[in-house]
């Protein structure tokens, strides 16, 4: 079990690094394209820390729950398939 559980901390740590690096680029893309169009009015929402507010604000608790439940499904399948092979080894032995 412990060997399958630090392969699953392991890529659990690469894919969590990896959504982050995603994250971070889906705000800086969306941020400068919505940046690059002339301002509609709302000169308030036409700044970075606007965007970053408004972004960590509805974008980011999407993504802490969606990495929750992807990696709570990930935990719940490594489990069973730990759990099998103890009553396979003890089984055989």
């Amino acid at each position: 079990m412990k060997r399958l559980a630090h392969r699953f901390w392991f890529w659990a740590l690469v894919q969590a690094c990896l959504g982050v690096a995603i994250l971070g680029w889906k705000f800086y893309a969306g941020t400068t394209e919505y940046l690059a169009h002339p301002s509609d009015g709302d000169l308030y929402a036409h700044t970075w820390s606007f965007q970053a507010i408004a972004f960590s604000f509805f974008a980011v608790p999407l993504f802490i729950v969606c990495m929750i439940v992807l990696l709570g499904v990930e935990w719940f399948i490594v489990r069973m398939i730990s759990k099998r092979q103890v009553i396979e080894s003890s089984s055989v032995g």
